[in-house]
């Protein structure tokens, strides 16, 4: 789902600032006429109720099944009348992966967005998968890591089983 504000002026965007501090990320999707503002960057986070996406160019890192990340560019007009030009990235979460865990995928999806800068043979995906491990290290408890944990691992068994039927 892409922004939407319905006839009004892109001035009537709802920015909603998203900071690391002591507690993980609050998040709940977005309105159609609100993003989270993440170190700079515009984020339009909504839901898809499909399948989990499973294709033969869809492999490796399990993020890439559990959400979508897009460059969005769209016009609205602004208080003026004038059109003005919205930069912004749409991250749509797959709606059965647990309420409780999604932070954790669009805080991985906000590190590979911010361009982390790490090891020069590290990709940004490296980098994210790294941090998003820090995330998980300092915010859950043991019992929520392991229910994390548990939850990803039957998901890749999943995706893996899939994979082989569609490769065949």
């Amino acid at each position: 789902m892409v922004v939407n504000l319905e006839g009004k002026s892109i001035d009537d965007l709802v920015k909603i600032p998203l900071v690391l501090g002591d507690e993980r990320l609050i998040i709940s999707p977005n309105k159609r006429n609100e993003v989270y503002v993440y170190e700079g960057k515009l984020v339009h986070y909504t839901l898809e109720s499909s399948r989990l996406k499973v294709t033969p160019w869809s492999v490796g890192d399990i993020f890439n099944h559990l959400a979508i990340f897009q460059s969005q560019n769209h016009y609205f007009l602004n208080n003026l009348e004038e059109q003005e030009l919205l930069k912004y990235f749409a991250v749509t979460i797959w709606d059965k992966f647990p309420k409780k865990f999604r932070d954790v995928t669009l805080y991985h999806e906000f590190v590979e967005l911010t361009f982390p800068r790490g090891k020069p043979e590290q990709s940004f995906h490296d980098v994210a998968v790294e941090r998003t491990e820090e995330y998980i290290q300092k915010y859950f408890s043991p019992e929520e890591i392991r229910q994390y944990y548990l939850v990803m691992e039957r998901l890749s068994s999943l995706i893996k089983k899939r994979q082989a039927i569609v490769e065949k």
